[in-house]
């Protein structure tokens, strides 16, 4: 049987690789996602859909580069799933040079 983590190396990573590109995922390992009614969304969606927004601007430049969204989704995520008794810490993927903006 093939293990998250081992899906994910198989799979995302050759993918990054070959599109040069980043990919920020729910952690595989995580036996569910955790899901909150107030927020209408599971957490990773949340603080990832939140991110655009400008909540991610860390830096207060009026652009959320992609290091910028995933330490706003990982903290979010981390925090909350803390919170509620969880354990979820979002992943990122892939290598690019220079920054990518959303």
């Amino acid at each position: 049987m093939i293990q998250p983590k081992e899906t994910l190396s198989a799979v995302v990573e050759p993918w990054c690789e070959a599109f040069r590109t980043n990919m920020i995922l729910q952690d595989m390992t995580a036996i569910s996602s955790l899901e909150r009614g107030e927020l209408k969304h599971g957490l990773f969606s949340y603080y990832l859909l939140e991110a655009p927004q400008g909540k991610a601007d860390a830096n207060q430049d009026g652009r959320v580069s992609i290091r910028e969204l995933y330490d706003y989704v990982y903290d979010g995520v981390s925090r909350h799933s803390k919170q509620v008794g969880g354990s979820q810490h979002p992943i990122l993927r892939g290598e690019t040079s220079g920054q990518i903006f959303l």
